[in-house]
């Protein structure tokens, strides 16, 4: 008989579509940084608002979307690590923390969270 670890009790919840939250389940922060490539966005989403990453292999970036719209990029010297996890296929999340408009270019503070489970 097989038998069922905890990671995989985590990984069963999550396949089959609807996510139903264990106990034992956490983000764990792991960068805080301002976005590149954000003077052409329109509307850059809002504080509190969910972030998507998702590696672009065209530009060899990390692009962050909110209301799926692409905001912009996580800065090169910030993103080594980020991209190896999400080319893993590890579940990775964030928010914005704060928007402001300077000038011509929009400073988008974004956090990235690791969903440990």
């Amino acid at each position: 008989m097989n038998e069922l670890t905890i990671r995989d009790m985590g990984t069963l919840l999550r396949a089959g579509g609807s996510h139903i939250p264990a106990p034992y389940e956490r983000k764990i922060p792991l960068l805080e940084t301002c976005l590149a490539g954000t003077t052409e966005v329109v509307a850059s989403g809002y504080a509190g608002a969910a972030i998507r990453l998702g590696f672009e292999k065209e530009s060899g970036r990390v692009a962050v979307s909110a209301g799926g719209e692409k905001i912009g990029y996580l800065p090169r010297q910030d993103s080594g690590v980020i991209e190896k996890l999400l080319l893993a296929g590890k579940g990775l999340s964030g928010e914005i923390i704060e928007t402001q408009k300077i000038g011509s270019w929009r400073r988008v503070r974004v956090c990235v969270e690791l969903e440990d489970i």
